[in-house]
């Protein structure tokens, strides 16, 4: 084949840069442009600008993503002149250069590739994929999440503000993902963690099952169930059939998320956990202080400890350098699996008042399914 396929006027250009680059073919389906809806760019003399961009098609596809990230060099044509990406830097024809973000760069250790992974799929996750199949892509893997880093992998949450019944609604009727596992969710997420705080796993696996296609163990999955010992502590309700959650800033951190928003509390209305449910990420659907939701019988399951440092969003000015942070998952009976949990929010405490270290000390660890 002597010559590219046949193009468009406007597509013209494309075929000539391919054959000056000695490229016999060329993927009519990646060339796109940043075309506006109504015509007109946001700039005042009708150019696109850094909105335009931000808000083009391209950047809503999830092969784009990869194209962007995955591939080691790639060149931009403007109206102007061409710019040439290699690695994390952008040069531009005219010589000026400036940095070109990719996910790839500076991946010097485990920790920093899982802390990467995350990252990645929060950008990801805004994408408009055609099937949940497509949310799924050394270590062992289980449904978008690293066995070795389940203790962090477990603690996403989604910025959602809607109704339970809604949020469950949008999870696909055929099975895609376990209630633990962010592909479940058609909508963004965030990890409460950056990986920079190197967690401590608080749990342990001893088991897994994770059924995925049969040609592609990255894919969507028929079933995923965690076995796991790990400490949980069922929350106690009132007389009133209520648990002692109040809607509260108190203690307020920021970590990725919408704030935690809810606080435990004993008898006594002391400090225990603060916790964040994935449907009400914001806390503000005129709930009275009290959540709307699957509130009769949640425990709370914990999965890794951190001591903050420095970290100055996370560290809490009242209390001791060496704090301790202890984080886990928000759980409730499964509806369809007798004797298992699945996930529903995500929850913290520190030592301080009636919460923390001390509060955990008295229970011990059970073996439990997450499913």
């Amino acid at each position: 084949m002597k010559e590219l396929v046949v193009l468009s006027e406007k597509e013209q250009p494309y075929k000539l840069v391919c054959q000056a680059l000695c490229i016999r073919y060329l993927w009519v389906e990646t060339v796109r442009r940043c075309t506006p809806e109504d015509g007109k760019y946001g700039r005042a003399d009708g150019s696109p600008g850094d909105t335009d961009l931000q808000n083009a098609a391209w950047r809503t596809r999830g092969w784009t993503f990869q194209e962007d990230q995955l591939a080691s060099r790639k060149v931009f044509f403007g109206n102007l002149m061409f710019h040439v990406s290699r690695g994390s830097a952008l040069e531009a024809a005219d010589g000026s250069s400036i940095e070109h973000f990719r996910f790839m760069e500076g991946i010097d250790s485990l920790e920093r590739g899982l802390s990467t992974w995350y990252n990645m799929i929060a950008g990801y996750s805004a994408r408009n994929l055609r099937s949940f199949a497509e949310r799924f892509p050394g270590q062992e893997y289980l449904a978008g999440l690293w066995e070795s880093n389940i203790h962090m992998g477990l603690l996403w949450t989604c910025p959602a503000w809607m109704e339970f019944d809604k949020f469950q609604d949008l999870v696909s009727k055929k099975y895609t993902a376990p209630s633990w596992s962010w592909a479940r969710r058609p909508l963004q997420v965030s990890w409460i963690l950056s990986g920079d705080e190197h967690p401590t796993s608080e749990l342990v696996i001893r088991e897994t099952e994770d059924i995925s296609e049969k040609h592609n163990p990255y894919g969507r999955v028929s079933k995923g169930r965690l076995l796991l010992t790990a400490k949980i502590f069922k929350l106690p309700t009132q007389k009133n059939g209520q648990i002692r959650l109040k809607h509260s800033y108190k203690y307020w951190k920021y970590m990725n998320v919408p704030t935690f928003n809810y606080m435990l509390r004993s008898k006594r209305k002391r400090f225990m956990t603060k916790i964040l449910f994935d449907w009400d990420s914001y806390c503000a659907i005129n709930d009275n202080g009290y959540p709307r939701g699957p509130m009769g019988d949640i425990p709370l399951l914990l999965t890794a400890d951190i001591l903050p440092g420095d970290a100055p969003m996370m560290k809490s000015r009242d209390l001791p350098d060496d704090q301790e942070m202890l984080l886990g998952i928000v759980v409730r009976p499964s509806p369809e699996e007798e004797g298992a949990y699945e996930k529903l929010g995500l929850w913290y405490t520190e030592d301080r008042e009636k919460g923390g270290r001390k509060f955990w000390k008295m229970f011990r660890c059970r073996i439990l399914y997450l499913v």
